[in-house]
Order: structure tokens, then sequence, then C-alpha cells
């Protein structure tokens, strides 16, 4: 199985060894391609990606490495969002951003800090109970969404009363010029 795909203008690509690299006008998104069924190739402005053989396995890889080049495609044009908020019932939660963390504190009445680390490239704006987070890449922005989602999960207490946490409104919404 051959697929190709075509990098539009105004990205630049790279391989680096079986990285590829798109720079574009949101950032940088660099993906691992390594497979031992699947090679991946850059000409010019399109992509190959060619499957060793035509069994079923490789053609999932070959779709799911396209799946990704699209999604790294849009990442470096458009950017990906996400946009959270906090709730509180019981005590009021403190949010700051500070270098690559995002630190948490008093939740649930804790004494104790909660900080989650943020990718770079993942930009993190914090305004009253709204968290916002963007980036160039899907998997970044995702993962640090879902890290501040995790890090506020309440365990050994009655989710019925205490409904506190940083919840995900919206995400993956692409940002428009």
């Amino acid at each position: 199985m051959r697929k190709e795909i075509e990098i539009p203008s105004g990205i630049e690509a790279k391989m680096e060894g079986t990285t590829l690299v798109l720079k574009g006008k949101r950032g940088t998104s660099k993906k691992l391609f390594d497979n031992p069924f699947v090679s991946v190739k850059l000409n010019g402005s399109k992509v190959t990606l060619e499957s060793k053989n035509d069994k079923r396995k490789s053609k999932r890889v070959v779709n799911t490495f396209a799946a990704h080049l699209t999604n790294m495609v849009t990442g470096v044009t458009k950017g990906y969002s996400y946009k959270l908020q906090v709730a509180q019932t019981h005590f009021p939660v403190k949010i700051a951003h500070k270098g690559d963390k995002v630190i948490i504190e008093n939740f649930v009445g804790e004494k104790d800090t909660r900080e989650v680390e943020i990718r770079p490239g993942v930009k993190v704006e914090i305004k009253g109970k709204e968290i916002f987070l963007s980036g160039a890449d899907k998997d970044d922005v995702g993962n640090a969404a879902s890290g501040l989602e995790m890090a506020t999960r309440i365990r050994h207490k009655d989710r019925r009363t205490f409904q506190d946490g940083i919840f995900i409104i919206k995400k993956g919404m692409t940002i428009d010029d």
C-alpha cells in the first residue's frame, strides 16, 4: 500500500532520520515515524508512506501515519486549543503558571500543592477560572489538558459532594485567523 500526502506551501518540512519536522506559522511539530512495516520518505513537498507488504497490519500503520501527518499539518497552520474550567464548591483554588509548570494550590483544602508539567510549545493562559491551552502539536496540547484534569481527580471522597476539579469544556478546536 502506498499513500502520498501533499504538504501545503508555507510549511517547511524536513526528515531527521525517522523523525519528520514541520515548521509553520503556528509553530513546530515533530513526530517519530519509526516502524518496521512502513517507510516514510520526503520528496520535495510530498510525504510518501509505503508499506513493505499488503497485510492488514501494514495498511493500518500507513493509515495511522497519514492521520498523524494530517494532524501535524493542521497544527502548524491553524493550531490546536483546549479550554478548561476550574470548578470549586468548598475551598477557593489558586492556579498559577510558572515556567513549564501549572501549580494548583488549596485544592479541596489540601496544604500540599499539585504541579503539572507542560511540554515545550504549549502556551498556557489563565483568565479567572478558565484555562486556555494552545499549541501546534495536538498530542502536547491534549496531554497538558488531560494532565490538569487528572491532577485534580478526587479519590477517597464522595463525588456527589466534592465536585471540585479542573474539567475540559472544549477540546481540539482549531484557531482561525
